[in-house]
C-alpha cells in the first residue's frame, strides 16, 4: 500500500472554512473516539489552527505531522493538511 493510499484510508476531519476554535474542537472530538496509536487527517483553511492544534497535541501527548503546509488559495486564505496520531497514557 502506498503512503497516499494509506492517507485515504484514515478518518478525515474537514474543517475547511471554519475558524478557531472549531478545527481544534473537531479534531479533539474525532481523536477521542480512536484507540491509542490511531491516526486521522485534519484538513483546514484557518491560518492559526495548525499552530493551535500543534500546541494542544503536544500538551496531550499526541503527535502531529504537517503533510501539506499552508498554501495560498487567493482570497480564500490558506489550505493545510495534518496527520494527528493519538498518544497519551
Amino acid at each position: 500500500m502506498t503512503a497516499t493510499a494509506n492517507l485515504h484510508s484514515l478518518p478525515c476531519v474537514d474543517a475547511r472554512h471554519l475558524h478557531c476554535p472549531q478545527p481544534l474542537l473537531m479534531a479533539s472530538r474525532a481523536l477521542r473516539a480512536l484507540p491509542k496509536g490511531a491516526a486521522l487527517i485534519v484538513r483546514g483553511t484557518d491560518k492559526a489552527a495548525p499552530r493551535d492544534i500543534q500546541a494542544w497535541a503536544t500538551s496531550q501527548g499526541h503527535r502531529l505531522e504537517i503533510l501539506h503546509p499552508p498554501s495560498p488559495l487567493g482570497e480564500r486564505g490558506v489550505e493545510w493538511l495534518l496527520r494527528l496520531t493519538k498518544g497519551g497514557p
